[in-house]
């Protein structure tokens, strides 16, 4: 329980200590670590935009379903004309596309946490300087946190205030699709349609979790 209820970045500098004193492990091999970490930090982020790209998509076809713009699609040597279906299946999808945003940003965190506790348990100069920090930026959405002392103005955005404030504007753009297209679907199909109640189910499910995933990756 003690170790549950620890700060993760206390058990991160823990874990990196015990590595660090470790006499199997050389120096090379905590180099070794700490890229390996960085570069799993990077798939991770890379995903996070992967996944708000195709949830991008799915709402920009929804839209255009709804407006009428899109009435068939081509499939190989084979033509949908019938495409009412997906109007069920795009706000469950970009649940799951918000659950894979949180569930990455969290496993992002604790990549860019661990590596963060090596290189300060390894390599305190870089740290005390935050030079560390420019390794593990990414750059575009959920990035460009420029360290303070680093960056080019003082009035730089903060950090953590600029992080806040992309989760804030994602989930509201999750929420705001989510009304929208539910709205749509009980004022077209009436509240009798079964399948949109399955529908909205699944999306209920999945940003329950995701909310979970999002909230974890900002207390760590």
């Amino acid at each position: 329980m003690k170790i549950l209820n620890e700060d993760p970045s206390e058990r991160w500098g823990r874990i990196a200590d015990d590595i660090i004193k470790s006499p199997k492990i050389d120096n090379d091999m905590i180099k070794q670590c700490y890229w390996q970490l960085k570069a799993q930090g990077d798939t991770c982020a890379k995903n996070v935009s992967r996944w708000l790209t195709f949830a991008g998509s799915a709402i920009v076809v929804f839209l255009l379903l709804n407006r009428g713009f899109i009435t068939s699609a081509n499939l190989s040597i084979v033509t949908v004309t019938h495409l009412t279906f997906l109007a069920y299946v795009i706000p469950p999808f970009v649940s799951l596309a918000f659950l894979n945003f949180g569930a990455l940003l969290s496993e992002e965190t604790v990549y860019s946490g661990m590596a963060t506790a090596i290189a300060r348990k390894a390599f305190p100069a870089l740290v005390d300087t935050r030079v560390s920090e420019l390794f593990i930026l990414q750059s575009g959405i959920l990035g460009v946190q420029m360290p303070e002392e680093l960056a080019i103005s003082k009035k730089y955005r903060p950090e953590d205030l600029w992080m806040a404030t992309q989760l804030i504007i994602i989930g509201l753009c999750f929420l705001s699709f989510e009304v929208y297209a539910y709205f749509t679907l009980f004022s077209n199909l009436g509240f009798a349609d079964p399948w949109t109640y399955s529908a909205l189910t699944a999306t209920i499910g999945l940003s329950f979790i995701a909310v979970l995933y999002i909230l974890g990756a900002t207390y760590e």
